[in-house]
């Protein structure tokens, strides 16, 4: 494609390009072809882009018929999702590295944009269907409305069923793919964000059947001899594997009524797949490697700390308290080393709202009982730790959602990930159920209130914190209710 210019196809004799620019096909107006921007597009000051329009030739049937018509129909579909506009295009891969791949860094930026660069000279499905992916979860939904979709409003004006339907044909079509399995990655991400969670899990556990037939499962795929001779590769597959776990376990904590099996249970005590910082000895330049210098991904680590902590928690046994103690010494340790090199590698809000959720899960059993161990002559040291730890990450969670309000423009460009919906929503029904009795927070009731709103604030961008706003609100008129009845006894 070209913006004012013939990039993509050589000028012709005559100075002219082979066939209308885009926004003049689209409009269905005369043009006169002229290089290096039509008379129309100059005349009215608009951007003119060439492409050739056999790429956007066909139906999708048609394209069915063969592997190569995929790559052009793919390409196709960017373009239309896109309003034929190449600018649209770059301003959305842009967005996506900008805001989600802050904190879901599944691509790998350096090698991504010139590939990104050639897809109109040399359409590659792989590529154009991450694309889609990316652009998706890089814009906010659009406002729910009412059935209004018309024909005339073409083929991208339902971007998450029209990606997901583009994806499903290029995976029928073409051999499984690294883009391919980060482009599903990306759309169970969304899902679970905007409150799909059967759809999510059904995505997810694609991904995860993707990385078994890729044998990221096996102790010999991370050799110490392969990790050595393709780390860029293999830090990349160690990245996706535990944004493959991360999901997983969030996936299994923010639904709970759904009760969907975890896909990556048993994972053990010792992490077999290594972290992707491990890669970095065997990088040339070690971590300062252009375009993996922000991959050090640390929710890989929080993944597997909340996967261990869920893993205890439906076990039927008992958990021995030194397993348990173990596990609380490590979650809090690492997220010291977040707090402390905050802001200097990539950004952290992910590992650290996993690491809050995993320590108030791992404590909330010692909170049951309906006295404050705080207040206690013969303290038990576990509910005292289990009771000041929840206060603490309360408290850090509701200063964090305090500047929610202040944060448009991080809901506006996705920084902030919707893991954190359920930290808030977690920490207020700590609060509803304990906040009064055992965590002694006289509070309590207006940070509820305080953390529903950034719930709904949230909301804007991420529709899980819509359902969840909507639980707490029914759970705390159901507390406030019990208390009015106490009250009045």
């Amino acid at each position: 494609m070209s913006s004012s210019s013939a990039a993509s196809s050589p000028p012709q004799p005559e100075g002219k390009f082979k066939n209308a620019c885009l926004r003049c096909n689209g409009l269905k107006r005369r043009c006169n072809k002229a290089l290096p921007a039509c008379k129309t597009c100059a005349q009215r000051g608009q951007t003119c882009q060439y492409v050739d329009l056999a790429l956007l030739r066909g139906n999708l049937l048609g394209a069915i018929e063969s592997v190569k018509d995929v790559h052009a129909l793919a390409f196709r579909a960017v373009l239309d999702a896109h309003g034929l506009n190449q600018n649209r295009v770059d301003q959305a891969i842009s967005s996506y590295f900008k805001g989600v791949n802050t904190w879901f860094t599944i691509v790998d930026q350096s090698r991504f944009e010139p590939q990104a660069r050639d897809l109109a000279t040399n359409p590659s499905a792989e590529t154009c269907v991450l694309v889609l992916c990316m652009s998706l979860i890089a814009n906010p939904p659009k406002p729910r409305t009412g059935p209004s979709r018309t024909r005339s409003q073409g083929l991208g004006d339902d971007p998450y069923h029209f990606s997901k339907a583009i994806l499903s044909l290029v995976q029928s079509k073409l051999p499984t793919a690294i883009p391919l399995l980060q482009a599903q990655l990306l759309i169970a991400m969304y899902e679970y964000s905007q409150s799909m969670p059967q759809q999510a899990y059904m995505s997810l556990g694609q991904c995860f059947q993707i990385a078994k037939m890729l044998g990221w499962h096996k102790r010999q795929f991370w050799s110490v001899e392969r990790q050595a001779a393709a780390p860029r590769d293999m830090k990349l597959c160690s990245i996706l594997w535990w944004s493959i776990v991360h999901l997983d376990c969030l996936l299994n904590v923010g639904y709970p009524d759904q009760a969907y099996p975890m896909l990556t249970a048993g994972l053990g005590h010792e992490p077999a797949i290594p972290f992707p910082e491990a890669l970095d000895q065997y990088l040339p330049g070690g971590f300062a490697s252009p375009g993996l210098a922000i991959m050090a991904l640390p929710e890989a680590a929080s993944a597997w700390y909340l996967n261990r902590v869920l893993q205890q928690l439906s076990d039927p046994g008992p958990t021995p308290a030194a397993d348990r103690d173990a596990l609380f010494e490590l979650i809090t340790e690492h997220t010291s080393k977040i707090l402390s090199s905050k802001g200097r590698v990539g950004d952290r809000n992910a590992a650290l709202g996993t690491n809050f959720i995993a320590l108030t899960k791992l404590n909330q059993a010692g909170l049951v009982g309906g006295t404050s161990p705080l207040m206690a002559a013969d303290q038990d040291q576990d509910r005292v730790r289990a009771a000041e730890t929840t206060r603490h990450i309360v408290r850090v969670v509701r200063d964090d959602a305090a500047h929610l309000a202040q944060s448009a423009d991080r809901l506006g460009t996705g920084t902030l990930t919707p893991c954190w919906a359920f930290a808030i929503y977690n920490a207020s029904l700590l609060l509803v159920a304990h906040g009064n009795a055992v965590l002694r927070e006289p509070d309590w009731l207006s940070t509820v209130e305080q953390l529903k709103d950034s719930l709904d604030t949230l909301s804007r961008r991420w529709r899980i914190a819509e359902g969840y706003s909507q639980s707490l609100g029914i759970a705390l008129n159901s507390r406030l209710g019990g208390y009015a009845a106490d009250v009045a006894r």
